[in-house]
């Protein structure tokens, strides 16, 4: 969470490995969206408890 608007200043066109808490990280799927969403492709691990197998 504090380097998201670093990914978009870095040029990059997506971010990955975006990790909820529930598995370690610090990712807050609402507020990535917001701050950063509209600027770059978000890539795989937002939301691994609700999402798995689908």
């Amino acid at each position: 969470m504090p380097i998201l608007e670093l990914i978009v200043a870095n040029g990059c066109d997506a971010s990955e490995t975006l990790s909820p808490p529930a598995v370690g990280g610090d990712v807050v799927p609402e507020q990535v969206k917001a701050r950063i969403g509209s600027k770059v492709a978000l890539i795989g691990g937002v939301d691994y408890i609700n999402q798995a197998g689908t």
